[in-house]
């Protein structure tokens, strides 16, 4: 009995490319949080060199992920799935969580590259401070 084989409609090094690259950054991100949690003051500049390379570094992940569809004009269907006419997050397809988690983990990249970019002061804490405020006083009624 020979089972057949079939070979895959895919470009690896589409795959390839975007793992080695959310590796990269991961690393990069993970340098630049231990410089900043241990390193304090005098490690300041290797920590946000570490989070820019992080930050360059992943908006190529997404453009990688398009690249592989084949039809990239349907990359929202990444994110949500919508055969029955409502659109709702797709749980069960690997490359639609990869795709959430993606997302989520460019946020938490962008943040130490917008607080290095953009410094708090005095108005944005104060921005900061109400929102808070008024999101606490809305969940609190």
């Amino acid at each position: 009995m020979n089972p057949e084989t079939h070979i895959p409609h895919w470009e690896w090094y589409y795959i390839a490319m975007y793992f080695y690259i959310g590796g990269v950054s991961a690393g990069a991100y993970f340098t630049g949080a231990l410089e900043e949690l241990f390193g304090g003051e005098k490690r300041r500049e290797i920590s946000r060199i570490a989070f820019s390379i992080a930050f360059w570094v992943i908006l190529a992940a997404p453009v990688l992920l398009i690249a592989d569809l084949g039809r990239p004009e349907r990359f929202w269907h990444l994110f949500f799935n919508s055969k029955s006419g409502v659109p709702y997050i797709n749980w069960e397809s690997p490359l639609s969580v990869g795709s959430w988690a993606l997302m989520v983990y460019s946020g938490f990249v962008l943040y130490p590259i917008w607080t290095t970019w953009f410094p708090t002061d005095v108005s944005s804490s104060r921005l900061l401070r109400s929102s808070t405020t008024a999101c606490r006083a809305k969940y609190t009624r």
